[in-house]
């Protein structure tokens, strides 16, 4: 059987070294010492699974991960950082990270969660639905710094459970009403975060969401809306047989 690929991203190259020694047996393994040399790897190395230090020089671990899930690849991710906040727990979270440490490891406890998190064959569709979001809405390139990003995600939850809801007047009332702002400020929010995310997103893949007869144009906030909410329910059916 062939071994699965581990690349160790991390600016310590003591702890790189001492990782891969205890994993060398069971792993194909690269190791990068910043984001830019991590960042090469994910694409030539492609591994299963990535240990990687948040805190990276040149290209820090969530911008790293925002990257990749925009070119439609998400290794299993086990992150380590040197302080924790729940802004940093969120955004690993969204971006589906399986496990977090705090530095400094223990290094047997590191290579096991390595190999607990290599083992588990779990697909993305088995995560929260707000994981899954997350990711098609970074795929798509919409910026998670846009506020029209997190007013996305909870519209589509919403519409989700009823579809029946008239766009503005009620769906985004209710996602207004979860912030704390009017619907004309959710309606904005949203179609800025697409309007940025159409202009430096590949096409390909905006088409594997919204592909149709026509040509393509970038499709409204509503398109949006209703195009992954019947993504949920579709996976919704598909867990519940």
């Amino acid at each position: 059987m062939d071994r699965k690929k581990l690349l160790i991203a991390d600016s310590n190259e003591e702890f790189r070294t001492a990782l891969e020694s205890v994993l060398q047996e069971e792993f194909e393994i690269r190791g990068a010492g910043s984001g830019g040399d991590a960042w090469e790897l994910l694409d030539a190395f492609r591994p299963d699974v990535l240990v990687l230090d948040v805190s990276l020089s040149e290209l820090d671990g969530i911008h790293l991960l925002e990257c990749a899930a925009k070119r439609g690849y998400m290794p299993k991710t086990l992150a380590t950082m040197l302080c924790s906040s729940d802004y940093l727990a969120a955004r690993l979270t969204g971006l589906g990270v399986c496990h977090a440490m705090l530095k400094p490891c223990n290094l047997p406890v590191t290579a096991e969660r390595v190999r607990e998190i290599a083992a588990d064959s779990i697909p993305i569709a088995a995560q929260s639905e707000e994981q899954q979001l997350r990711l098609i809405l970074l795929q798509l390139g919409v910026n998670p710094k846009h506020n029209g990003y997190h007013y996305m995600c909870t519209a589509v939850q919403i519409f989700s459970q009823d579809s029946t809801q008239a766009l503005t007047k009620e769906l985004y009332t209710s996602v207004g009403a979860v912030y704390g702002v009017c619907w004309q400020q959710v309606e904005h929010s949203i179609r800025t975060a697409l309007d940025a995310a159409w202009e430096r997103t590949d096409e390909q893949l905006w088409r594997k969401w919204f592909l149709g007869s026509r040509a393509l144009k970038r499709p409204t906030g509503g398109e949006v809306i209703s195009r992954l909410a019947e993504y949920l329910r579709f996976q919704r059916l598909r867990k519940n047989g």
